[in-house]
């Protein structure tokens, strides 16, 4: 009895497992007939278009693609930088940016002088190369202020200077005051910087009388004044370095010794310290016909030259302003070159 019970659950769960793998049968079944259909289903949609090809060379890298891209890549930021640097440099180049930015009319040019003549050479460089570009730029320098006064009020004493040192304020003064004097002008140039002077050197002159002492009551003015080498051309050098310049010049007296110059001179160019060094310059300018301004070109910033337009104000007749050490093309501004012939060509 007890057998017959184990052979009976025994073939219970065979008949169980054996329903199962039915089960699972027909579902297997079931499902590759579902493959079959969906599998007719899809290749029945495909057409064939092109067949493949196995390409002949790799698609990345591309030189001659990279290096286009490349090029124009750096064209592109080059003139992007160019513009940014442009942008960021506030210095005057041409005449254009002097009344543009400045509002100040434009005397003219005076070009690199490095470039025509010798280094010992360049701060007489209107006496002792005449005919050369530079010396002609004064010329028409001299022209310009000419016609930049009227007959009823004559710039007969002008005050050269600049924003800051190192613009060339004094070789703009002397070679000016030279070109007066080539003109048949009676011309006094006078070395107002008693700090720093450097026109007796320039001149070779060794004195100790100047315009400090003159000030000062030590002696007259014309017991000062020096011949140069220059026919026409006198030199009132600074004199001895004075600690307190300012308050020499701050006196009555020195519009008294204007006035007695210009009895005696056509032409007074006055060589003064830099604007925003000192009040030199203010004081002078209050004195004088008007002021000339040098401005060095592709260095003087143009916030400086603002800042010290505004100290000037209007007490002070600005002529107009001079751009020095300008490089100028040699078909743009100047063909005195072309056309001018020297002596020594002449009887050459």
């Amino acid at each position: 009895m007890y057998a017959l019970q184990e052979k009976a659950l025994e073939y219970k769960l065979l008949k169980q497992e054996a329903e199962n793998y039915k089960v699972a049968y027909e579902n297997f079944r079931d499902r590759i007939q579902e493959l079959d259909i969906s599998q007719e289903l899809l290749t029945s949609n495909i057409q064939l278009v092109d067949e493949a090809i196995i390409p002949t060379k790799p698609i990345k890298p591309n030189p001659k693609k990279d290096i286009l891209m490349g090029l124009m890549a750096g064209f592109v930021l080059g003139v992007g930088l160019s513009y940014f640097l442009e942008y960021l440099d506030s210095t005057l180049k041409t005449s254009e940016d002097i009344e543009f930015y400045t509002k100040m009319p434009f005397l003219g040019y005076v070009p690199l002088v490095e470039k025509e003549v010798d280094k010992k050479d360049i701060g007489l460089v209107t006496y002792l190369k005449p005919y050369s570009q530079v010396a002609e730029a004064f010329r028409n320098l001299r022209v310009s202020l000419v016609f930049s006064s009227s007959e009823e009020k004559s710039l007969r004493n002008i005050i050269v200077t600049s924003t800051t040192p190192r613009e060339g304020k004094s070789f703009i003064a002397t070679n000016l005051a030279i070109s007066c004097a080539a003109a048949k002008e009676p011309t006094l140039l006078i070395d107002a910087d008693m700090r720093k002077g450097v026109l007796n050197e320039l001149f070779k002159i060794k004195t100790k009388k100047g315009l400090t002492g003159v000030l000062a009551g030590m002696y007259s003015w014309d017991e000062a004044v020096v011949d140069t080498a220059v026919s026409n051309l006198h030199l009132l050098p600074c004199g001895a370095f004075s600690p307190n310049p300012t308050a020499l010049l701050n006196t009555d007296k020195l519009r008294s010794i204007f006035k007695q110059m210009e009895e005696k001179y056509n032409r007074i160019i006055i060589d003064s310290p830099p604007i925003l060094s000192v009040a030199d310059a203010v004081i002078l300018g209050g004195e004088c016909s008007g002021l000339v301004y040098v401005v060095k070109a592709n260095e003087a910033p143009l916030n400086r030259i603002l800042e010290a337009k505004k100290i000037l104000g209007k007490k002070v007749n600005v002529i107009g302003a001079i751009l020095n050490g300008a490089e100028i093309k040699k078909d743009s501004y100047y063909y005195y070159h072309y056309y001018h012939t020297s002596p020594e060509k002449e009887t050459g």
